[in-house]
């Protein structure tokens, strides 16, 4: 797909700025990429949408970006039935057309997958899983030709990880999904980006799991941080990159992995504290 730049995607198809929908809104990734949405990307992005489960975040972010773009908010839980009819409402009834949707709603919890509780394994499963997935197919009919896709993946979706089994095999299966989907929608002037970074620092990603710090060993040394994790992202997505790697580790990891048989980047995984 040919480089397209902010004021191109945002007056796709001569309609103008439209709506952004971004998911888990209310902290993490997703909070920064409403944030710099708002900020740098006016020709773009017309109108926030901002969905997650917590209201008074939500509002807290609304009045902060709301001089910038106008924003409105969202208070669903994905997991819930009624959260896709209300949302499916609200697109049928938009005054402008989508323009973007970011997928950053997730879970994870580091530790053997026995460990875990079947609640909390099922849970992760729908909401890093099944919900983005049903977003794209729900969005996609409203999407202009220059709109964007951006889903939350992470570098786990690059191999097999003991200790976090079940998070790095939904986010292979979200980096998989994201790129042949924006293979699918190539003609039609769509794209759709695989954002995978390292583990994060300041987004209380862990801490909302009731754990006291991320996970341990070279995963803690080589966090990013979400500023600049976006700042790519963004920038990849609207010049219709199918993948987003924001640092030198994912680069290495993502190359290690497809070189290296797995029976010896597990154990290299160990060595390195990846537990």
């Amino acid at each position: 797909m040919p480089a397209i730049s902010q004021d191109q995607a945002g007056t796709a198809a001569d309609k103008g700025p439209g709506i952004v929908i971004v998911t888990g809104a209310s902290s993490g990734l997703g909070r920064e990429f409403a944030g710099q949405l708002a900020r740098d990307y006016p020709a773009f992005c017309g109108e926030l949408w901002l969905l997650a489960r917590r209201e008074s975040r939500l509002q807290q972010l609304q009045a902060q970006l709301q001089p910038l773009c106008p924003c409105r908010i969202l208070v669903l839980d994905l997991l819930t039935e009624s959260a896709w009819q209300k949302l499916a409402q609200e697109l049928a009834q938009a005054a402008r057309p989508v323009c973007g949707l970011v997928n950053a709603a997730g879970i994870g919890r580091p530790g053997h997958f026995a460990a875990q509780p079947e609640a909390f394994q099922l849970q992760l499963l729908r909401l890093d899983a099944e919900v983005p997935v049903r977003l794209c197919h729900l969005v996609l009919p409203y999407l202009i030709t220059g709109g964007r896709i951006w889903n939350v993946a992470s570098v786990s979706a690059f191999s097999p990880q003991p200790g976090f089994a079940l998070y790095a095999a939904v986010k292979a299966m979200i980096l998989s999904f994201s790129r042949a989907l924006n293979a699918e929608l190539k003609p039609k002037g769509i794209a759709v980006t695989a954002v995978c970074p390292n583990p994060l620092r300041h987004t209380g990603f862990f801490k909302a799991q009731g754990l006291a710090g991320p996970v341990q060993g070279l995963k803690r040394l080589t966090a990013e941080e979400p500023a600049r994790v976006v700042r790519l992202a963004l920038r990849r997505g609207l010049r219709g990159k199918d993948i987003s790697v924001s640092s030198f580790w994912g680069r290495l990891l993502s190359v290690a992995a497809r070189l290296l048989p797995v029976r010896v980047w597990l154990g290299l995984e160990h060595l390195l504290g990846f537990k």
